[in-house]
């Protein structure tokens, strides 16, 4: 049975698919190209939008035909990005690139912890879901954390765009590796791959994802708080400049980042069963509303712990978010219904990136990330007063 190989597979796959020696320098490397945090946070819109557009097409594509071959096309598309990136000198050369990353994540995104599921349901492993799912979070950050180490020092010795040769060369392994992963075969998949896709597939899914309470109620805090995190992962560069701290020291700043995302995503699993999937989620959504805040007022080079807060708090909380939802998914229609989550996610990154971009620009990064807590500290307040859809959640879980 070669399916059960998957797993080790797709850690592997993420190690290296994680090891970007780019990102520690990429806001450094677009803004020597001529690139302005406006123009990120547009690019970052356009990329939102592609997703919005793909994400559930291409899990239809995974339910009915092949996990592993979106996995695949996926590794391919990275790869071409990568190229485009060394080679781009305006905005709209960045953007095509990034549009290439996103037609990728699209493909990959339902399929990738479909494929993970499905191998777990064939070892009669659901349970382990959350605790497979925070070991690839882990790997994915630890990939990151490495490779960001090394790419501050090669940016410091050589040139940024050195960061990205060898980011090439790390993905060309990831596509070898996923070349080898296995497709899991069941009679329920056979079936729904000769089926045709009807309005009653829509209306499934649909009573599934806004007809439940607590689906809804799931899906809301998911979104919400990985659209604010986004707006960290890609800007922290720009923050720990205007501290004080020189590119020479961000591989350090991604060792405490990402070491906080590592733990965080290894102890998601042992705090749901502890305290419950709603105190976990609650008090570190807290968490994230308290980091951000006190980014926007601090503006000496310890601010950087918050950074590692924040990492830790959003490792929490997306397991136990796609934990929920995969246990209680429609089975033919998992990677499906991952998408629509996905595609969903992307909506607040565009609608938090516009302001958050305009007062980055006008004023600061702290401007930016104050108007991001108080956008959390909404969602605190909507948190604190759904008890019912929160009671529910305990109860179905």
């Amino acid at each position: 049975m070669k399916e059960k190989y998957n797993i080790h597979k797709i850690y592997l796959y993420n190690l290296f698919h994680s090891l970007i020696f780019a990102y520690v320098v990429e806001r450094l490397f677009w803004e020597s190209r001529g690139i302005s945090i406006k123009e990120v946070v547009y690019i970052e819109i356009i990329y939102s939008i592609m997703i919005i557009v793909l994400e559930i097409p291409t899990g239809m594509l995974a339910d009915r035909f092949s996990r592993k071959n979106l996995i695949v096309v996926d590794a391919i598309l990275s790869l071409l990005e990568i190229v485009i990136i060394i080679f781009a000198q305006s905005f709209y050369q960045f953007a095509f690139a990034i549009c290439l990353s996103a037609i990728g994540h699209a493909l990959q995104s339902g399929a990738h912890n479909a494929l993970v599921y499905d191998t777990l349901k064939l070892q009669k492993k659901t349970n382990h879901f959350e605790k497979v799912l925070s070991r690839i979070k882990a790997i994915d950050y630890t990939g990151s954390m490495i490779s960001g180490v090394i790419g501050g020092l090669v940016a410091t010795k050589f040139q940024n765009i050195t960061t990205y040769k060898l980011s090439f060369i790390s993905l060309l392994v990831a596509f070898i590796i996923a070349l080898t992963l296995q497709e899991v075969k069941s009679q329920d998949k056979i079936k729904h791959k000769r089926a045709k896709w009807t309005k009653h597939d829509w209306s499934k899914i649909y009573r599934f994802m806004l007809k439940r309470s607590d689906i809804r109620y799931i899906i809301f805090i998911g979104i919400i708080s990985s659209g604010a995190i986004v707006y960290l992962q890609e800007f922290w560069q720009i923050y720990a400049r205007d501290v004080g701290i020189t590119v020479s020291y961000f591989g350090l700043i991604n060792i405490l980042g990402f070491t906080a995302v590592s733990i965080g995503s290894l102890m998601a699993s042992k705090i749901k069963d502890r305290y419950g999937l709603n105190k976990g989620v609650k008090y570190n959504t807290i968490l994230c509303m308290v980091g951000f805040l006190a980014l926007s007022v601090n503006h000496e080079w310890y601010g950087i712990f918050m950074i590692a807060l924040i990492y830790f708090s959003s490792a929490i909380i997306e397991p136990l978010t796609y934990g929920y939802l995969h246990h209680h998914a429609i089975e033919k229609y998992r990677a499906t219904i991952e998408s629509v989550y996905s595609c969903l996610s992307k909506l607040p990154v565009a609608i938090i990136g516009l302001p958050f971009g305009y007062l980055s620009t006008r004023y600061s990064i702290f401007a930016g990330f104050w108007y991001i807590s108080v956008v959390l500290i909404i969602l605190t307040c909507i948190i604190f007063i759904s008890k019912k859809n929160m009671d529910k959640v305990e109860l179905e879980d």
